[in-house]
């Protein structure tokens, strides 16, 4: 199928992650392409049968239909446009889900936190843009390097990452970045408060879910210790070796209370810088 490439795309972008969705709805909308968006693959999978897209983004955890299952679906059932570009969303990068990626037929796999660069860098891969932008992007069979902000094992990560954080700057407003932080920080709001409700109600089945969801919320902003934290619930959650949850929720608290202070104390510094979206 030859493709034809222009510089305004129509994307849709199926993630369960309310945060997700807004940062993705930014960016996007500051690189210039028009962007549907919904929760889930059922839904995806409708909107495809509905409406013409260049590109699908797909979140690789999605409650009942995930991002393989829906990719794979849209390869293979009929009345589905099964040529249309299929990227994932992750922060996870391992091997084994690079394999099942290639398997359902995922044309690229895009790692979070994201950027400008690494979108733009998927699409061009898939023959959708032309202009080449440098970037830090991974391809589905090439090597990749994870984030440090997904690893538990790095020592005493800060609060936070101060690169990711300005990487929000050109296609964000302060009152945005104040909006998707709530949606992590947010006392009895917040993705952090839902993980620490769950943990005070010995809610086993659910943490590692949620714990998850709120990793990769805050590798977006780049509150790194409160990713790293997260990452280390999710990985002992799923392992059944979570104990000591109120040493957790004790350490989750503080964590959200430096992040909050020191996002403060960033956003006064990048008052005096000129890239910020008014």
């Amino acid at each position: 199928m030859n493709i034809a490439r222009r510089s305004r795309l129509r994307l849709l972008v199926a993630d369960d992650s309310p945060i997700n969705i807004n940062y993705m709805a930014l960016l996007l909308e500051k690189m210039g392409h028009e962007a549907t968006f919904c929760s889930n693959g059922l839904e995806a999978l409708a909107l495809l049968k509905q409406e013409s897209f260049d590109a699908v983004f797909l979140d690789y955890h999605m409650p009942g239909l995930d991002g393989l299952s829906t990719a794979k679906t849209i390869r293979d059932a009929p009345g589905l446009p099964s040529e249309v570009k299929v990227l994932l969303l992750t922060a996870d990068v391992a091997g084994d889900i690079r394999k099942l990626a290639l398997e359902a037929g995922i044309d690229r796999f895009v790692s979070k936190p994201l950027t400008m660069q690494d979108l733009n860098h998927a699409l061009i891969e898939c023959g959708l843009l032309d202009e080449e932008v440098p970037n830090k992007g991974d391809s589905l069979a090439g090597d990749s390097t994870s984030s440090t902000l997904g690893s538990a094992t790095k020592p005493s990560p800060p609060a936070i990452d101060v690169a990711i954080y300005y990487q929000l700057q050109p296609f964000t407003s302060r009152a945005a970045r104040a909006h998707m932080a709530a949606m992590v920080l947010a006392s009895d709001t917040g993705s952090l408060d839902a993980l620490i409700n769950d943990m005070e109600r010995g809610n086993q089945s659910s943490i590692e879910a949620v714990a998850h969801k709120l990793k990769g919320a805050a590798m977006l902003l780049g509150l790194a210790s409160i990713a790293c934290t997260a990452a280390e619930i999710e990985s002992l959650a799923g392992q059944r070796l979570l104990t000591d949850l109120p040493s957790w929720t004790a350490t989750l608290r503080r964590l959200a209370e430096q992040s909050k202070d020191e996002l403060m104390t960033l956003e006064v510094v990048m008052e005096d810088t000129p890239d910020s979206v008014a």
